[in-house]
């Protein structure tokens, strides 16, 4: 059999479709359109009796929206407690305050910092004892009892101390494991702890520092800036004291410390102060960095070149190998925004990030207008600002962003409207633009009935994160049905998805569809759901990848010695070949959803047939599973007949009485 491993499903078959999630070049685009409404303002009473609220800092998650109430600014009182609110009911519940038992402290707690983030259903916060010691702790979003994280009281991990101080908003978690800075006498450094208070653990401090560039001679001395998703961490790490001098990094996990002083293995870092920003127009002296947020994989950073002023949010994978690794640029002061135009790097481009989403505030060249905007998927959309209307009032002033004030599409902020008075807004996909709108087959493009493991492309609007998202096989070697906050449903049976975005998705049909006349497909995203796409469904579907995504021209074909087919590489008569497609229906044995085939590789139940050049094909040697690949990608390994015409003669793929698209070509000598 002519087998071959070839990656396609993620790789080759969506060249031109599956866009990178965090990419320079960024276009003004018109929003898709929000909806935007205001949760809780200070015209309200809070249900304790407290007086009327003032929402600062929300963060949210799912349906829950998490803010302080009170500030800590000029004429404002220290928070005072911590609510959840529900996006869809606007129940309001309060989830700590000044009357809350300082677990494992000294009496109640005496106010809160700004900016709890709320991940999973878990509420992190910083709060403060009757004797104004500090301490991280988590709450349950539904409400519930208090965990200690860590607190005055708790030894650091590797020192004989215990820690002092907390970093003013310096902690970040991802619903499972939290991190953050902290201090003790004569040391400070980043730790993580899981949310239950298990498992503390030092990932970096100035008793065992990470090296910078000059390992050992100068090694990095202050930490500060964590943050984590699924796992992966990072944090600023700096020389010396001073921000604007020496040699600085974020560093992201894992960490290694070299042996040798003579800097033989600095620690990789996702970017340091030596690199030149993309897109500098000036004379590199030193990148300075505010602070980086993990994405997944992505390190999602702000910064400005000190000798120019250029500056703005830029990205970096983890898993550098050098002491920095390839930057892009994701805005920058050379950006028009919608509405905007150019703005500079200073007060603007604070950011929250989720799922591929960059979301960040800015303000005019004039300093008087302010907005927010969504940055992903290669444009960037206004989202809000100030001047804006809603529930009657304008806005005329807008608060940056905090760390968890965007999840997929949905934000929340705040801001002062006419008046006087203070809202917290959530910003969403308006309903109207969260659709399903044409379901194709990934290989032909074609519309039309679907069939059991069928590939498929979902094309809508606000079903998914602007960026795309690609899905990776799981240690069990299968697709996930979740991505990014997304699931794709046929009768209400998660599909494994490929790939994940906004306009445009990926998904694998279920084979438990097999038989039915119909199916009903629908999209979840961040607890909404899109009207449902009746959709016929068919025993098979067939269709052929082509080279450039198109579904017409050069198909996806390997020669015999493996390379691809292409009118510069023409396959010889007679010689074996390979084509790939989708659409083949139900195999032998049964299809497993989001199963990447290894030992087992199922074949179509229904025959398989080829024509080429017009001539039927009489030597199928393989057809079936694409060895390495998700179920649903089909190989057929065949002859080519002899006595074709030279040059690119047509290729089309029968299964069962269904045929594959017309325009498909391979290129014979």
């Amino acid at each position: 059999m002519f087998l071959k491993r070839y990656c396609f499903v993620v790789g080759i078959i969506h060249a031109g479709l599956v866009l990178t999630a965090y990419s320079a070049g960024l276009r003004a685009a018109a929003a898709q359109g929000f909806a935007v409404a205001s949760l809780v303002d200070s015209t309200m009473q809070r249900p304790d009796g407290g007086g009327k609220f003032y929402p600062v800092a929300p963060a949210i998650d799912r349906s829950t929206v998490v803010f302080n109430q009170g500030a800590q600014c000029a004429g404002c009182p220290a928070p005072d407690s911590i609510w959840a609110a529900d996006r869809a009911s606007g129940q309001l519940r309060k989830l700590v305050d000044t009357g809350t038992a300082v677990p494992g402290g000294s009496g109640t707690f005496s106010y809160f910092d700004s900016g709890a983030i709320v991940k999973n259903g878990t509420v992190l916060f910083l709060g403060f004892d009757s004797n104004s010691r500090p301490g991280l702790y988590a709450v349950p979003a539904a409400g519930g009892a208090v965990v200690r994280l860590a607190d005055s009281k708790t030894a650091i991990p590797g020192a004989s101390v215990s820690f002092t101080s907390f970093g003013h908003a310096g902690f970040h978690h991802d619903g499972s494991t939290a991190v953050f800075t902290a201090s003790g006498a004569g040391i400070n450094g980043i730790y993580s702890v899981k949310t239950d208070g298990s498992s503390l653990a030092r990932v970096a401090d100035s008793n065992t520092p990470v090296n910078s560039n000059t390992c050992n001679l100068f090694p990095v001395l202050t930490y500060s800036k964590p943050s984590i998703s699924n796992g992966n961490l990072s944090f600023l790490g700096q020389t010396t004291f001073d921000y604007n001098a020496g040699f600085s990094a974020l560093y992201t996990n894992p960490l290694s410390r070299a042996s040798s002083a003579t800097c033989a293995g600095p620690t990789p870092a996702a970017a340091n102060s030596d690199q030149q920003l993309p897109g500098n127009p000036g004379t590199h002296m030193q990148t300075q960095f505010d602070y980086g947020r993990m994405d997944g994989t992505t390190l999602v950073f702000r910064a400005v070149e000190s000798a120019t002023g250029f500056g703005g949010i830029f990205s970096s994978k983890t898993g550098a190998t050098s002491p920095g690794g390839a930057l892009s640029s994701i805005v920058d002061v050379t950006t028009p925004l919608p509405e905007f135009g150019t703005v500079a790097y200073s007060g603007n481009f604070l950011y929250a990030v989720d799922a591929g989403n960059v979301v960040f505030y800015a303000r005019d060249a004039t300093g008087t207008k302010a907005g927010l905007f969504l940055a992903g998927g290669g444009a960037i959309a206004k989202i809000a600002g100030t001047g804006d209307v809603v529930d009657g009032v304008a806005l005329q002033a807008l608060d940056p962003l905090g760390a968890g004030a965007v999840q997929g599409q949905a934000v929340v902020y705040t801001g002062i409207r006419a008046g006087g008075s203070r809202a917290l807004y959530v910003a969403a996909p308006a309903a109207g633009a969260f659709s399903v709108q044409t379901v194709t087959n990934a290989a032909s493009g074609s519309a039309g009935a679907v069939s059991p493991g069928e590939i498929v492309t979902l094309i809508g609007s606000g079903m998914g994160p602007a960026g795309t998202v690609t899905s990776t096989p799981d240690s069990n070697g299968h697709l996930a049905t979740q991505l990014a906050g997304v699931r794709v449903l046929f009768d209400g049976i998660p599909a494994p998805l490929v790939y994940v975005a906004a306009a445009r998705s990926s998904a694998i049909v279920p084979y438990a569809v097999d038989g039915r006349p119909s199916v009903s497909v629908v999209v979840e995203y961040q607890g909404a759901t899109t009207a449902p796409l009746s959709l016929q469904v068919s025993d098979s579907a067939p269709g052929i990848y082509s080279a450039d995504g198109s579904g017409q021209g050069q198909s996806v074909i390997l020669n015999q010695d493996q390379t691809m087919n292409s009118f510069s590489n023409p396959a010889a008569q007679g010689s074996v070949v390979s084509l790939f497609g989708t659409g083949e229906g139900q195999t032998i044995p049964s299809g497993v959803d989001g199963q990447v085939a290894s030992l087992t590789l199922p074949s179509p139940r229904l025959p398989v047939s080829l024509t080429v050049g017009g001539k039927a094909v009489t030597e199928v040697l393989y057809q079936g599973a694409a060895p390495g690949e998700v179920a649903g990608l089909l190989q057929v390994s065949f002859r080519l007949p002899l006595g074709l015409a030279s040059g690119n003669v047509s290729v089309t793929l029968q299964v069962g009485s269904a045929s594959s698209q017309n325009g498909l070509t391979i290129a014979v000598q």
